[in-house]
């Protein structure tokens, strides 16, 4: 999983030295007619939309307990359900729109100042980053769940524990930067490196389901109150759950390259792709705990809980391509 993360940064690395090359080669006074920069000597507010990828590395832990005849915390308490611990890649696409307002150029190198800022929609989609068996309804695992035949716990069908993740719908960024202009074959270019923000929400939920049973005499534990065997099955079903949400806001480094495509009166437009790298600020973690829940049946006098944990890397990375709207005014 993180080996595709440094590979997207090594990537961007690279275009960043090469872009940077190319700049440095290209100087904006050497531009030709069709090469030369709209509205440089003026305020350019524009308006653009732009879709891509938001790209995070999750993990997360699930651990459910059972104390047998005793209360938490006992010495005697033992694992309901087998830990489970794992990570995830997390590739949520997304649309957005914003503004942008640049300066003219500064009377230096040609540069110009930049800030804007964005809301976008994300496309998530659960991730079941811990997961041990397949939680879902306890029950006969025999068809349609209907069967008079006793069966054993670990038998039972919906059993396990699971911590499901998704990225929330919005995002909201802002940015501000330097624009470098230059010109290649006959096209004006702007590199644009800068300081972005970022604030996303991530949905967490954990869930635990669990068989327990009667224990005969014959130390043989089995299920299913529809037997019709002396002594009667029993089935106790465990169902526990939780979920929270949790906001995120990163800071980090961005870099733009856009080339103006054309003008069409008062506007022009211009493509862009666009690259982010965020370290996240403050905790980088949710956990979950499912309060202590209480049987006292034909399986026994016990107690069982359940404790989740989540987290994100310290840095999530963003990428896209776009198209800007630029008002330049009057063309005369």
């Amino acid at each position: 999983m993180r080996a595709a993360v440094n590979t997207f940064l090594l990537v961007g690395l690279s275009l960043f030295l090469q872009t940077t090359s190319l700049v440095a080669a290209a100087s904006a006074q050497d531009a030709s007619a069709g090469g030369a920069q709209e509205g440089a000597d003026q305020f350019v507010p524009s308006l653009h939309v732009v879709n891509g990828l938001l790209m995070q590395n999750w993990e997360a832990r699930a651990d459910a307990d059972i104390c047998r005849e005793c209360d938490f915390p006992s010495p005697a308490q033992q694992p309901l359900r087998e830990s489970d611990e794992d990570d995830a890649l997390d590739v949520t696409p997304y649309v957005g729109a914003g503004l942008e307002l640049m300066t003219p150029q500064l009377p230096f190198a040609g540069l110009r100042v930049f800030v804007g800022g964005d809301w976008a929609a994300a496309f998530g989609t659960e991730r079941k980053v811990a997961r041990e068996g397949d939680p879902g309804a306890v029950g006969d695992p025999a068809p349609g769940g209907s069967s008079e035949q006793r069966f054993r716990a670990e038998n039972a069908v919906g059993q396990g524990s699971v911590l499901i993740a998704e990225t929330d719908h919005f995002t909201w960024s802002a940015h501000a930067g330097i624009s470098l202009p230059f010109s290649w074959r006959g096209r004006a270019f702007r590199l644009k490196p800068s300081v972005a923000w970022l604030r996303w929400e991530i949905d967490v939920e954990g869930r635990v389901a669990d068989a327990e049973c009667f224990q005969p005499l014959s130390g043989v534990s089995e299920c299913n109150p529809n037997a019709q065997a002396t002594p009667n099955g029993f089935l106790r079903p465990i169902q526990m759950r939780a979920e929270a949400s949790e906001s995120f806001d990163a800071f980090g480094p961005g870099l733009d390259l856009e080339m103006d495509t054309g003008r069409f009166g008062p506007l022009g437009t211009s493509l862009f792709v666009s690259a982010r790298a965020y370290r996240i600020q403050g905790d980088r973690k949710v956990e979950l705990a499912v309060p202590v829940q209480s049987y006292n049946d034909q399986a026994g006098n016990d107690e069982v809980r359940a404790r989740f944990a989540f987290e994100v890397d310290p840095w999530v990375y963003r990428a896209g391509v776009g198209i800007r709207f630029q008002w330049l005014g009057s063309d005369e």
